[in-house]
């Protein structure tokens, strides 16, 4: 069986290179080289649409005229014996005019070559050719022997349509680019895109998001495992505001904890224009050194997340934050989400602004100087300020709920709530580290069962209420 496999897919290679070859040959190396003769294949397409037609409903043949079914005109040449003209005369004075009545013209020649080399192509061939015509399918549904094609694949279908990938492993050589408007599903864990290891390379996305709007990618399972430096699912703005970007009920595996993926989701790492609306709900990641990252990652790029929902996700790292809410990312939900285990944060706003940290749940962060929920500026950009803490459980972290600063030029975290949460089995349960961090309010949590309850050297602290 997997020398079948082997062979088949050379052979998929081979069809793919003649293809391209063919439509260069034809002067056809881009869209726009097309259009000089789309008028000719539209014609027949339709041509061909109607014959088909016609074979099956001979009746209404002449309902159309012999220009619809690409007929060509018939030429009558009368014979005449006058002025002592011979035979040989007449029948290529015949020829001439048949052939004269019959020829094609160029672009109609190169529109039946481009059509035949499409067909060739199966599948990808016909999505090519719709596409261009200017018809493309609203639906396409994939099985794991397109896996060359999805690099592209999202580019054929119309906007506001869907690809969906049905059960199977597909082996991934370059990222999956998506377009505006579309939405890349799968049916399930039983979808898996997996890393092809001879062709891949660092700093990539299995999936790309670059400068989309209105996207989702959804029911999948991602293998990274193995990998370093690369992405499961990616989505970035580079050259103008972005909105409505979702993953949801993906699972990323990257148990590796040498060689683990950078980032298992990222939303605008590396990104120098806005991305608002951001949604990643019920996804499963074991492994990786981040797990869920928003923020560009850039110390000149602040505040262009805006408006991020992060919910009902499981989520264990090994290296890093298993949430992390960077470089100003502001007006943001983190609700109901269960960290396992992380080696910094599990929560992290860093800094983040007019964000809620709700109803979550985090344990086993166990880093020296690290803990389940920071809040603390980033490399003295901004403090962390007016954001809600409240009805989390923590349990067995370093330091359960924090708020600091990040090196001696940072500037800490102000005006936060801390309020209803559960935190134990913790060396600090709530901790304020120093007098940089601002009229902050501890209220009504549980912080019993810690080695120390609260630790507070903030400067305007309220506690109040708390359970210690």
């Amino acid at each position: 069986m997997k020398e079948f496999w082997r062979k088949w897919y050379k052979e998929e290679q081979r069809r793919d290179r003649k293809l391209i070859r063919a439509l260069q040959s034809l002067g056809i190396y881009e869209q726009n080289d097309f259009e000089s003769i789309r008028d000719e294949v539209d014609k027949i397409v339709k041509q061909s649409e109607i014959a088909r037609t016609i074979r099956a409903n001979p009746e209404i043949a002449e309902s159309y005229t012999k220009r619809d079914q690409g007929i060509k005109s018939s030429a009558v040449i009368e014979q005449w014996y006058d002025h002592g003209t011979s035979q040989d005369d007449i029948n290529k004075a015949i020829e001439r005019v048949a052939r004269r009545a019959n020829k094609s013209s160029r672009k109609e020649r190169l529109a039946r070559k481009f059509i035949t080399h499409c067909i060739s192509r199966g599948y990808y061939g016909y999505l090519l050719l719709r596409k261009w015509l200017g018809c493309p399918l609203e639906h396409i549904v994939l099985r794991p022997w397109y896996a060359d094609y999805l690099p592209h694949v999202a580019e054929l279908i119309n906007p506001g349509g869907e690809v969906t990938l049905l059960e199977g492993t597909y082996k991934i050589t370059d990222p999956v680019n998506l377009v505006s408007n579309i939405s890349f599903r799968g049916v399930g864990a039983a979808t898996v895109l997996e890393l092809n290891a001879a062709f891949y390379t660092a700093d990539k996305a299995v999936v790309e998001g670059l400068n989309v709007s209105n996207c989702i990618v959804r029911d999948m399972s991602f293998d990274v495992s193995g990998y370093d430096s690369v992405a499961a699912i990616r989505y970035k703005a580079t050259t103008g505001p972005q909105e409505n970007v979702a993953v949801s009920r993906c699972r990323i595996i990257g148990t590796n904890t040498e060689k683990y993926p950078n980032v298992a989701i990222a939303v605008n790492l590396g990104g120098s224009e806005e991305i608002s609306n951001i949604f990643v709900d019920h996804c499963i990641i074991d492994g990786g050194n981040y797990g869920i990252y928003i923020g560009t990652g850039d110390d000149t790029q602040l505040e262009k997340t805006i408006n991020a929902h992060v919910e009902s996700n499981i989520i264990k790292t090994y290296i890093t934050n298993p949430i992390a809410l960077y470089y100003g990312t502001k007006h943001a939900y983190v609700i109901g989400n269960n960290i396992l285990g992380g080696g910094h944060g599990g929560i992290a706003l860093s800094y983040a602004t007019f964000t809620s940290v709700v109803g979550n749940s985090v344990r086993n962060i166990t880093t020296s100087d690290e803990g389940g929920i920071e809040i603390e500026d980033k490399h003295g950009n901004s403090p962390s300020h007016h954001n809600l803490v409240v009805g989390n459980t923590v349990t067995s972290c370093n330091w359960g709920i924090y708020i600091r600063k990040e090196g001696t030029a940072a500037q800490g975290g102000n005006d936060n709530v801390i309020v209803g949460n559960t935190v134990q089995g913790c060396s600090i349960g709530i901790y304020i580290e120093t007098a940089d961090n601002n009229d902050n309010l501890i209220v009504a949590n549980n912080a019993r069962d810690n080695t120390t309850p609260i630790t507070d050297n903030g400067t305007g602290t309220l506690v109040a209420n708390n359970k210690t």
